[in-house]
């Protein structure tokens, strides 16, 4: 075995050249009392460990009673030993998992976390320290091969997450911390629930890996290095998808676009990386998508078929227009129009982060070619006027001559359904005048010899995907 010395070097060195740690960094523990995490206190409180700060967080998850108890006491007492600050708390995971339907290992981890997430602002830490070793690395690897994952998925767990979760121990083996702790003669808790094979990891690391040991001896070194391997292949191909999107897709508020025409000169693969990539920037959270849901989504984008239902995880949408994939966030993207009336010239905010400004004026002035100021004679339609969003029986005339359903107007403009209803109509004396972004009507244009004139200015408008030109 690696003696104490060595391992505290060790978990020094993968601190700062793997977990981006820095001496006077401070860190919060998370700490159930099983052995990997006590091993995580002894080693970074060890005197030859680099300088920290350091606080110990406990969570109770409530499930094995007064075993539970007993753990979180010891957590106490192994804080106190070492005079670190010491929090802990009790979660329900029983409750939420029957009551969302949610797997209990699902619902603790979520309960478990966000406590967590939260004692690490209230401590100021740099980042949220776990014990996770290579024995729990290989049974990752082999839970991702068995549920189905990319290169993403079996790359497993990094040293450091995007959220500051730090993973130090991920080069040494449960068996040699386990070893070093009795060694040592530090006591540490026993989780019986661990043998229960009921659970998928439980049975990998019971059953799975001995029988994959006799076939290959070194099998958790090997699982971890094709990890390493892969977050390597991974990070690389990461760095063109950022290059990527920056030309492919657009995002606002509750929206992200895909620029189709370039989309589907990539390969396949490439694609379906950029589904994923833009719906964690939608979501600001892992994609949900399967790989059914992704070859339904890349099946929508080669068909190009507008109004195409795919169906994907809520709060997900999809739909097509302009030449572009919009995907909704429907917890996020703008409610539809409400009616506002307009008496005088002035600012409105209208619902969706929309603002009209109106202003009155004896002359017309050049306009921008970007559809966001509108000129309406105001002696032809004088006000109350009416903004509302698009009915489907509505109808405006055209500056040419004759009439044209809305509608059309729309299909014509290429408008994606679900933005169809935030566009802003404005109406005079139950008359369109204008369609915001889309068409101006034929009804009451300013002439020469116009004298009262109302200026229109759209704001916040160009954050719908109206067309391509939010790619320029």
């Amino acid at each position: 075995m690696t003696d104490w010395q060595h391992l505290v070097q060790q978990v020094a060195k993968t601190l700062t050249e793997c977990c981006g740690i820095q001496p006077g960094d401070r860190l919060l523990l998370a700490v159930s009392g099983g052995a990997d995490s006590v091993a995580l206190v002894e080693l970074l409180t060890a005197p030859e460990q680099i300088a920290l700060t350091l606080s110990i967080a406990h969570v109770n998850h409530g499930l094995r009673g007064a075993e539970s108890d007993h753990d979180q006491q010891l957590v106490r007492e192994l804080a106190s030993r070492h005079q670190l600050p010491f929090s802990a708390t009790t979660v329900d995971p029983l409750t939420l998992s029957q009551q969302t339907g949610r797997s209990l290992e699902d619902c603790c981890r979520e309960l478990r976390y966000c406590w967590l997430f939260e004692q690490m602002e209230a401590t100021r830490s740099t980042a949220l320290v776990v014990a996770h070793q290579a024995d729990d690395q290989a049974e990752t690897v082999l839970m991702r091969l068995i549920r189905g994952a990319g290169l993403k998925g079996l790359c497993a767990m990094p040293y450091r997450s995007n959220r500051s979760v730090i993973r130090p121990l991920l080069d040494l083996s449960g068996e040699e911390l386990r070893y070093q702790l009795s060694k040592r003669q530090v006591p540490f808790a026993v989780d019986h629930s661990n043998l229960d094979t009921r659970f998928l990891r439980n049975r990998l690391r019971h059953q799975v890996l001995p029988l994959l040991t006799d076939l290959q001896p070194d099998i958790t070194n090997r699982l971890c290095q094709t990890a390493q391997i892969l977050q390597g292949e991974e990070s690389l191909l990461a760095t063109d998808d950022q290059l990527l999107a920056k030309r492919i897709l657009r995002h606002g508020s509750g929206w992200l676009a895909f620029n189709r025409t370039p989309l589907i000169e990539l390969p396949r693969a490439r694609r379906m990386r950029l589904y994923r990539l833009g719906v964690e920037q939608l979501l600001a959270a892992p994609s949900p998508l399967s790989y059914e849901h992704l070859i339904a989504l890349d099946r929508c984008v080669l068909k190009g078929a507008a109004g195409r239902s795919v169906p994907l995880p809520a709060p997900l949408s999809v739909s097509q227009g302009s030449g572009m994939l919009l995907l909704l966030n429907q917890q996020q993207f703008p409610p539809e129009l409400s009616t506002t009336t307009i008496t005088a010239p002035g600012t409105y905010q209208l619902n969706g982060g929309i603002t009209i400004t109106i202003t009155s004026d004896t002359r017309c002035t050049p306009l921008p070619n970007d559809c966001s100021t509108i000129v309406v004679d105001l002696e032809l339609a004088p006000f109350p006027w009416t903004i509302r969003s698009w009915q489907p029986s509505d109808r405006m005339s055209l500056d040419g001559g004759g009439t044209s359903t809305v509608a059309d107007q729309f299909s014509n403009a290429r408008i994606p359904r679900p933005v169809r209803t935030r566009i802003p109509l404005i109406e005079a004396q139950g008359a369109i005048l204008a369609v915001v972004g889309i068409r101006r009507s034929g009804l009451a244009l300013v002439s020469p010899t116009s004298t009262a004139i109302a200026r229109i200015a759209v704001h916040q408008h160009a954050q719908l995907p109206l067309s391509l030109s939010i790619f320029d």
